[in-house]
């Protein structure tokens, strides 16, 4: 006898198959979601940002005054909720950290090409 979970299409046990659907590797993308490449951009750009503040030991206290932006900005930033932050000022948090941004443009102009954005390490 099969339990309810069982029942529900899709489950371990129960008579339909799960379908998979290999990750494209962004979040975004594999949801369909609007603006993609900005928001992993966005995403990456933070994630770096975050890291760079607990390497350094830093609280949100001091990382705002460093970043020269209120404790509640620094605390979005951390929880990586950053869709109402420009990119600019994503670089400017940077910088003031002292992390080198390489942007990198395709040479030529192909269906589907965009530019790559990469944080540099050291």
């Amino acid at each position: 006898m099969k339990t309810r979970k069982e029942e529900r299409a899709g489950l371990p046990g129960s008579s339909e198959a799960i379908s998979v659907t290999p990750s494209s590797g962004s979040v975004y993308e594999d949801f369909d979601l609007p603006d993609a490449a900005n928001k992993k951009a966005k995403w990456m750009l933070a994630h770096r940002i975050r890291a760079l503040i607990q390497d350094r030991g830093l609280t949100q206290v001091e990382s705002a005054r460093l970043l020269k932006i209120d404790q509640a900005d620094v605390s979005r930033l951390m929880n990586g909720r950053v869709s109402n932050v420009s990119f600019d000022k994503l670089f400017t948090y940077l910088e003031l950290l002292e992390q080198p941004v390489q942007i990198t443009l395709p040479t030529t102009r192909t269906p589907g090409s965009r530019p790559v954005l990469s944080v540099v390490d050291g």
